[in-house]
């Protein structure tokens, strides 16, 4: 429904021949086909916008399209394209000290490097839009790189700094009152210390993942949880 109101309006703005009107209209279409995951729809209504925003000499919206544009590029795996559509959007809002924006973009350069096969690329993005986020006193931004840099630096096998980042998750989502994600993070710590060998730490935090999982009424993933945790201490491991 949303997407068809918004091919109207759009339809609505070309017919009183309203450039940003339809470079707005176009925007709000890309966006509903991307929230879709709908990326190859999404690219000619971002071309049309980007001719827009800069025959109208709007940097603003040109920035905010190259961040789609750059999304459009990743997940069709042109990394390439998708850095240069990041750096043209960085350019702009480095001129403006858009700070929510340049944290924007250093968000997507950490997904596209992770998709690109280099992890430690992705937590330099991440770790440096961290610290945009915190500036900006921007907790949800903050709660969700946490969580990416949480399972990154698993990746690269870096456990010190994916527990602290675990604990922090934590911490954060409950200030949030995010309960849901304290037991995400709960769970990462516990399947973590397992790993390392830590089995009382690691016991205590599938215990505590579980019971905030009861306490929701999700009885089955608590289950699954008091599983996991079985599977991974039990006495002949």
């Amino acid at each position: 429904m949303y997407l068809q109101d918004e091919l109207e309006r759009l339809a609505e703005m070309r017919a009183i021949d309203s450039d940003e009107g339809v470079a707005n209209s176009l925007m709000r279409v890309a966006i509903a086909y991307l929230d879709k995951g709908k990326y190859d729809l999404a690219a000619e209504p971002l071309d049309e916008a980007y001719y827009l925003c800069r025959k109208l000499e709007n940097h603003a919206g040109r920035a905010q399209v190259c961040l789609r544009l750059a999304d459009v590029a990743t997940a069709g795996e042109r990394f390439d394209q998708a850095r240069e559509h990041l750096a043209e959007a960085e350019e702009v809002f480095a001129a403006q000290d858009d700070l929510a924006g340049l944290a924007g973009v250093a968000e997507r350069r950490g997904r596209l490097e992770l998709k690109a096969g280099d992890p430690a690329g992705a937590a330099r993005a991440w770790e440096e839009a961290q610290a945009m986020v915190r500036r900006a006193d921007d907790q949800v931004g903050e709660l969700l790189l946490t969580q990416y840099l949480a399972g990154v630096y698993r990746q690269m096998g870096r456990h010190d700094q994916a527990l602290e980042a675990y604990r922090n998750l934590g911490r954060l989502a409950d200030q949030a009152g995010d309960p849901q994600r304290v037991a995400l993070a709960l769970v990462g710590m516990a399947t973590l210390l397992a790993a390392m060998g830590r089995r009382d730490p690691a016991r205590q935090a599938f215990e505590q993942a579980e019971a905030v999982y009861r306490e929701l009424g999700q009885v089955q993933r608590a289950e699954q949880v008091k599983q996991e945790m079985e599977r991974l201490l039990s006495a002949d491991q």
